[in-house]
């Protein structure tokens, strides 16, 4: 699920809307203030069914919405796991999602041009199950992250060419090692920090093994066609279970690792090469994560 929060007010707020009535929706907010949520709904025409469709719902500043399908997703194959992302160039729309077909899954993206959806365009397939990819669009390159299920659990990542939706590097597979391995919330020592020409996917939740700590891991990569230049694991306190979601990005000029566990919204800064201690804002009174997000960005701007 990928979502951005803008300092729009009215943007923010039919965003957190959109939140509230779709769940497992991907929403992103253009420079026009207009919210574009994607969304998976099961399909049915005639004798056929059992499929799913992906949805198209735009809603504009003043409060009115449309919704329209994504052409060639309309059919008895089952899509899942829509991510969508704005061209910074064109603010367009560009979407990724996955597609399952003969017991395994493959990815496909598609851009929204001239007010209409490109038809669906694969761009990996492998026979294994590719699931819950990430996107973000740069000015140059559109970087994609995913997780492939087979005998073990692996995360790769693509790049393509912003315009011509062409592979520019990759697919390869993104480092798991724990070297570097930094508690949130406690004295991490000096760090690596990332730069601020870093693309940042979400985080990665690793399965836990039990009776251990959890971890997450990040990754950074510049616009550019090349490795991954950042690379932090963190190790999670003690009896920390059921992390949901987990991101690290630049907020308010302050790089931010967070997730959530159970009714709580954690978070750990990096301040003068060190992460600073783990933070928590409560989630028990019905808060988002993305009002989380929003009270997070204030207490830093402040």
């Amino acid at each position: 699920m990928k979502r951005f929060f803008p300092t729009l007010l009215a943007a923010l707020f039919a965003v957190l809307s959109l939140q509230h009535a779709m769940a497992g929706d991907s929403s992103m907010v253009d420079a026009d203030g207009v919210v574009h949520t994607v969304v998976s709904e099961s399909w049915t025409q005639g004798n056929i069914s059992g499929g799913t469709v992906l949805i198209h719902v735009t809603q504009a500043p003043d409060g009115s919405e449309s919704r329209a399908f994504v052409p060639g997703t309309d059919n008895s194959t089952v899509e899942k796991d829509p991510c969508i992302d704005i061209d910074p160039v064109s603010n367009s729309p560009v979407l990724v999602w996955a597609r399952y077909t003969n017991r395994a899954t493959a990815l496909y993206v598609s851009r929204h041009d001239n007010g209409e959806w490109n038809a669906p365009r694969l761009i990996w397939s492998d026979g294994s199950m590719n699931l819950e990819p990430n996107i973000d669009v740069r000015v140059n390159l559109i970087h994609i992250k995913w997780k492939q299920e087979r005998q073990q659990q692996a995360h790769l990542r693509l790049s393509l060419d912003r315009e011509t939706l062409d592979p520019a590097f990759g697919p390869e597979n993104l480092p798991l090692g724990m070297a570097g391995l930094v508690p949130p919330g406690a004295d991490s020592g000096p760090v690596d920090s990332p730069g601020l020409d870093l693309s940042f996917f979400a985080s990665v939740i690793l399965p836990q093994i039990p009776d251990q700590p959890g971890r997450i891991i990040t990754w950074g990569i510049r616009d550019e066609p090349v490795p991954v230049v950042y690379f932090q694991p963190f190790l999670l306190p003690v009896g920390m279970q059921n992390v949901r979601e987990s991101e690290s990005q630049w907020l308010e000029g302050r790089f931010v690792t967070w997730f959530t566990s159970g009714p709580a919204f954690y978070y750990t800064t990096m301040h003068d090469g060190r992460w600073d201690e783990l933070r928590v804002i409560d989630l028990s009174d019905g808060r988002t994560t993305s009002e989380a997000l929003l009270l997070l960005q204030d207490l830093i701007r402040r």
